[in-house]
Protein backbone atom coordinates (compact mmCIF):
# COMPACT_ATOMS: atom_id res chain seq x y z
CA UNK A 1 0.00 0.00 0.00
CA UNK A 2 0.94 3.61 -0.75
CA UNK A 3 1.16 5.98 1.80
CA UNK A 4 3.03 9.45 2.94
CA UNK A 5 3.75 10.80 6.45
CA UNK A 6 1.26 13.34 7.30
CA UNK A 7 2.46 17.23 7.35
CA UNK A 8 2.41 18.18 11.23
CA UNK A 9 3.09 21.60 11.96
CA UNK A 10 2.53 20.59 15.90
CA UNK A 11 1.50 18.42 18.21
CA UNK A 12 -1.26 19.25 21.18
CA UNK A 13 -0.99 18.17 24.56
CA UNK A 14 -4.76 17.83 24.99
CA UNK A 15 -6.19 14.52 23.78
CA UNK A 16 -9.24 13.94 21.82
CA UNK A 17 -11.89 10.68 22.04
CA UNK A 18 -11.33 8.78 18.49
CA UNK A 19 -13.05 6.20 16.60
CA UNK A 20 -10.77 3.45 16.73
CA UNK A 21 -12.71 2.35 13.05
CA UNK A 22 -10.21 4.51 11.44
CA UNK A 23 -7.19 2.93 12.09
CA UNK A 24 -5.81 -0.52 11.33
CA UNK A 25 -2.56 -2.66 12.60
CA UNK A 26 -0.08 -3.50 9.43
CA UNK A 27 3.12 -5.82 10.02
CA UNK A 28 5.72 -3.11 7.85
CA UNK A 29 8.68 -3.69 6.63
CA UNK A 30 12.20 -2.80 8.31
CA UNK A 31 13.37 -0.11 6.27
CA UNK A 32 9.78 1.57 6.89
CA UNK A 33 9.49 1.38 10.39
CA UNK A 34 13.75 2.27 10.59
CA UNK A 35 12.98 5.51 8.78
CA UNK A 36 9.83 6.45 10.69
CA UNK A 37 11.69 5.80 14.30
CA UNK A 38 14.70 8.10 13.16
CA UNK A 39 12.48 11.01 11.92
CA UNK A 40 9.81 10.50 14.76
CA UNK A 41 11.46 8.82 18.39
CA UNK A 42 13.15 10.91 20.99
CA UNK A 43 15.98 8.82 20.89
CA UNK A 44 16.52 9.08 16.80
CA UNK A 45 18.02 5.66 16.71
CA UNK A 46 16.46 2.69 15.65
CA UNK A 47 16.97 -0.67 17.33
CA UNK A 48 18.24 -4.29 16.29
CA UNK A 49 16.82 -6.14 13.00
CA UNK A 50 17.58 -9.21 15.05
CA UNK A 51 14.12 -11.35 15.99
CA UNK A 52 12.25 -8.09 14.39
CA UNK A 53 8.59 -7.65 14.48
CA UNK A 54 7.61 -4.22 13.28
CA UNK A 55 3.99 -3.01 12.72
CA UNK A 56 2.60 0.17 11.60
CA UNK A 57 -0.47 2.21 12.84
CA UNK A 58 -2.63 3.63 9.82
CA UNK A 59 -5.28 6.33 9.78
CA UNK A 60 -6.43 5.32 6.41
CA UNK A 61 -3.01 5.12 4.20
CA UNK A 62 -1.00 7.71 6.59
CA UNK A 63 1.85 6.09 9.02
CA UNK A 64 1.27 7.73 12.30
CA UNK A 65 3.29 5.28 14.30
CA UNK A 66 5.39 2.49 14.84
CA UNK A 67 6.00 -0.29 16.97
CA UNK A 68 9.35 -2.18 17.61
CA UNK A 69 9.91 -5.26 18.71
CA UNK A 70 12.75 -7.72 18.61
CA UNK A 71 15.53 -9.86 20.55
CA UNK A 72 16.32 -8.79 24.48
CA UNK A 73 19.21 -6.70 24.97
CA UNK A 74 19.95 -9.04 28.18
CA UNK A 75 20.55 -12.82 27.40
CA UNK A 76 20.67 -13.64 31.07
CA UNK A 77 16.80 -12.40 31.39
CA UNK A 78 16.01 -14.59 29.00
CA UNK A 79 17.60 -17.22 30.27
CA UNK A 80 16.82 -16.59 34.43
CA UNK A 81 14.01 -14.94 34.54
CA UNK A 82 11.80 -17.37 34.94
CA UNK A 83 12.91 -20.82 35.38
CA UNK A 84 12.09 -23.87 32.57
CA UNK A 85 10.99 -21.45 29.98
CA UNK A 86 13.02 -21.49 26.76
CA UNK A 87 14.38 -17.86 25.45
CA UNK A 88 12.87 -18.33 22.29
CA UNK A 89 9.69 -17.04 24.46
CA UNK A 90 10.98 -13.91 24.83
CA UNK A 91 10.74 -10.77 22.90
CA UNK A 92 11.41 -6.83 23.53
CA UNK A 93 9.31 -4.30 22.89
CA UNK A 94 12.10 -1.18 22.19
CA UNK A 95 10.56 1.29 20.30
CA UNK A 96 7.10 2.66 20.61
CA UNK A 97 6.26 6.31 18.91
CA UNK A 98 2.65 8.10 17.48
CA UNK A 99 2.80 11.13 16.04
CA UNK A 100 -1.08 11.37 17.35
CA UNK A 101 -2.00 12.52 21.07
CA UNK A 102 -5.56 10.86 21.14
CA UNK A 103 -7.11 8.83 23.95
CA UNK A 104 -6.95 5.66 23.96
CA UNK A 105 -5.20 5.25 20.65
CA UNK A 106 -1.64 4.61 21.73
CA UNK A 107 -3.14 1.57 24.31
CA UNK A 108 -5.00 0.25 21.43
CA UNK A 109 -2.13 0.24 18.83
CA UNK A 110 0.18 -1.91 21.01
CA UNK A 111 -2.75 -4.12 22.18
CA UNK A 112 -3.42 -5.09 18.52
CA UNK A 113 0.61 -5.62 18.48
CA UNK A 114 0.27 -7.96 20.92
CA UNK A 115 -2.01 -10.20 19.66
CA UNK A 116 -0.31 -10.61 16.52
CA UNK A 117 2.92 -11.98 18.24
CA UNK A 118 3.80 -15.71 18.54
CA UNK A 119 6.25 -14.79 21.55
CA UNK A 120 4.55 -15.31 25.20
CA UNK A 121 7.01 -12.72 26.96
CA UNK A 122 6.86 -9.51 26.22
CA UNK A 123 9.96 -7.13 27.75
CA UNK A 124 9.98 -3.32 27.73
CA UNK A 125 11.69 -0.22 29.55
CA UNK A 126 11.50 3.15 30.46
CA UNK A 127 13.68 5.45 31.10
CA UNK A 128 13.27 7.44 33.96
CA UNK A 129 14.87 10.57 32.09
CA UNK A 130 11.69 10.65 29.73
CA UNK A 131 9.04 8.50 31.25
CA UNK A 132 7.76 6.41 33.84
CA UNK A 133 5.78 3.62 31.21
CA UNK A 134 2.31 4.69 31.69
CA UNK A 135 1.58 2.79 28.27
CA UNK A 136 2.48 -0.37 30.04
CA UNK A 137 0.59 0.66 33.05
CA UNK A 138 -2.45 1.12 31.02
CA UNK A 139 -2.30 -2.32 29.76
CA UNK A 140 -1.34 -3.99 32.83
CA UNK A 141 2.19 -5.39 32.23
CA UNK A 142 4.21 -6.39 35.36
CA UNK A 143 6.76 -3.82 37.36
CA UNK A 144 9.71 -4.96 38.11
CA UNK A 145 11.64 -2.38 39.39
CA UNK A 146 14.78 -0.66 38.47
CA UNK A 147 17.27 -2.34 36.23
CA UNK A 148 21.03 -1.78 37.73
CA UNK A 149 22.83 0.99 35.53
CA UNK A 150 25.58 -1.03 33.92
CA UNK A 151 28.88 -0.34 30.72
CA UNK A 152 27.85 -1.81 27.51
CA UNK A 153 29.17 -2.02 24.35
CA UNK A 154 27.71 -0.46 21.04
CA UNK A 155 28.55 -1.20 17.80
CA UNK A 156 28.14 1.42 15.09
CA UNK A 157 25.87 0.58 12.54
CA UNK A 158 23.66 -1.93 14.86
CA UNK A 159 21.93 -1.46 18.33
CA UNK A 160 24.27 -3.83 21.42
CA UNK A 161 24.42 -6.52 19.52
CA UNK A 162 27.68 -8.98 18.17
CA UNK A 163 28.97 -7.53 14.63
CA UNK A 164 32.26 -9.05 14.03
CA UNK A 165 32.93 -6.00 11.53
CA UNK A 166 31.80 -2.64 13.60
CA UNK A 167 33.93 -0.66 15.78
CA UNK A 168 32.70 -0.43 19.39
CA UNK A 169 32.53 1.94 22.06
CA UNK A 170 32.12 1.60 25.67
CA UNK A 171 28.90 3.83 27.38
CA UNK A 172 27.17 4.16 30.16
CA UNK A 173 23.25 2.53 30.65
CA UNK A 174 21.75 4.24 33.41
CA UNK A 175 18.60 2.45 35.19
CA UNK A 176 15.85 2.29 33.67
CA UNK A 177 12.06 0.85 34.45
CA UNK A 178 11.39 -3.04 33.24
CA UNK A 179 8.19 -3.94 32.71
CA UNK A 180 6.59 -7.36 31.31
CA UNK A 181 3.77 -8.72 30.18
CA UNK A 182 2.55 -11.84 29.92
CA UNK A 183 0.89 -13.22 26.53
CA UNK A 184 0.16 -16.77 26.74
CA UNK A 185 -2.62 -18.88 28.21
CA UNK A 186 -4.03 -18.52 31.38
CA UNK A 187 -2.20 -21.39 32.64
CA UNK A 188 1.53 -20.39 31.13
CA UNK A 189 0.40 -16.99 32.71
CA UNK A 190 -0.41 -17.77 36.33
CA UNK A 191 3.19 -20.08 35.63
CA UNK A 192 5.08 -17.26 35.08
CA UNK A 193 4.00 -15.04 37.70
CA UNK A 194 4.23 -17.22 40.51
CA UNK A 195 8.05 -18.32 39.55
CA UNK A 196 9.15 -14.95 38.49
CA UNK A 197 12.96 -14.46 39.93
CA UNK A 198 12.11 -10.40 40.57
CA UNK A 199 10.11 -8.96 43.09
CA UNK A 200 6.46 -7.19 41.72
CA UNK A 201 6.31 -3.70 43.09
CA UNK A 202 3.70 -0.94 42.93
CA UNK A 203 3.70 1.24 39.48
CA UNK A 204 6.41 4.28 39.54
CA UNK A 205 4.27 7.22 39.03
CA UNK A 206 6.67 10.09 38.61
CA UNK A 207 5.41 13.03 35.74
CA UNK A 208 6.90 12.16 32.37
CA UNK A 209 10.57 14.87 32.60
CA UNK A 210 9.25 15.71 28.26
CA UNK A 211 6.28 16.20 26.53
CA UNK A 212 7.34 17.89 23.30
CA UNK A 213 5.81 19.96 21.18
CA UNK A 214 6.90 18.66 17.40
CA UNK A 215 7.74 20.49 14.34
CA UNK A 216 8.00 17.89 11.36
CA UNK A 217 8.79 18.90 7.53
CA UNK A 218 7.38 16.88 5.03
CA UNK A 219 8.72 13.54 4.42
CA UNK A 220 7.16 10.95 1.61
CA UNK A 221 7.58 7.63 1.29
CA UNK A 222 5.96 6.78 -1.93
CA UNK A 223 5.29 3.31 -3.48
CA UNK A 224 6.16 1.16 -0.51
CA UNK A 225 4.60 -2.13 0.30
CA UNK A 226 3.52 -3.03 3.66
Amino acid sequence: EKFQLKKMKKMSNKKTIVNLNRYKVIKIKNFIADEFIKNFHYLSSYPTNIKNRKFGLFENNNLIGVASFGACVSRNLTFNLIPNIDPSNFIELNRLIIIQNKKNLLSWFVSKCLKKLDEKIIVSYADPKYHSGYIYQALNFIYTGLTKSTNINIAAGSYRHKDNKAEYINIKNNSKHRYIYFNGSKKFNKYCKKNLIYKIYDYPKDKNLISKIYKFEKKELQGLLV
